[in-house]
């Protein structure tokens, strides 16, 4: 199952997850010992704290606003051979439900065949996988880059699963980007159904909505 949530970026920012996952680093905060990022500025990694990393570049709002935090991170990297690709294993109870989410920008004013990133997850010995592409056209002609958030329920079938981004599109050291990646525990009151987390902004929202009605309701007193 897959669902998308589309919203604007200054949106976005103010509601972004803050659930507990099982993933390290997933939000590119922390950088290897010794590296720093100053604001605006990026640089290319062949290591990150909690993920197997090809080559990785990244960004501290340098191009776009980050959806969380202060780093984000693109795949098709500066240099040769610049696509990468970045994975992290993490345990799961066989026939236990999870909720695998991140958020994907394309570059502005980049077309499709650049932006291309590849997601695997799941159990290694039969992962699911998608491409990101066509949604890159939502950011073409853009001024600046709108995050998209993706989420994928999965039961796990192994003991130990994964999560993997790889750049798929032409490597020419631009490429769209990620950030706040998680995977998520989802509990089962019964043996069928997974109880599926609602958005922290549908809170936000009806937490508003509240709100406006108590508003109203003074003023029609």
């Amino acid at each position: 199952m897959i669902r998308l949530f589309a919203l604007a970026p200054l949106f976005l920012v103010a509601t972004s997850s803050a659930h507990a996952s099982l993933l390290e680093n997933g939000s590119f905060e922390t950088l290897p010992s010794g590296a720093a990022l100053t604001t605006g500025a990026w640089s290319v990694y062949s290591s990150l704290p909690g993920w197997e990393v090809d080559r990785v570049e990244v960004q501290r709002g340098s191009v776009i606003r980050p959806f969380d935090g202060l780093n984000y991170i693109e795949l098709d990297t500066h240099g040769v051979n610049s696509n990468g690709r970045i994975e992290q294993s993490f345990h799961t109870n066989i026939g236990s439900d999870y909720l695998f989410r991140f958020a994907f920008a394309a570059r502005p004013e980049l077309g499709s065949p650049s932006n291309a990133i590849e997601v695997s997850w799941g159990d290694r010995a039969a992962p699911v996988l998608t491409l990101l592409e066509g949604v890159s056209r939502s950011n073409i002609g853009l001024s600046s880059g709108r995050w998209q958030v993706f989420e994928h329920f999965f039961t796990a079938t192994a003991s130990n699963s994964f999560v993997r981004f790889a750049a798929a599109g032409r490597a020419d050291t631009w490429g769209g980007f990620l950030d706040a990646v998680s995977v998520e525990p989802l509990l089962r009151p019964d043996g069928d159904v997974a109880m599926v987390p609602v958005p922290p902004a549908i809170w936000l929202l009806g937490s508003a909505l509240v709100a406006v009605t108590g508003i109203a309701r003074r003023q029609a007193t």
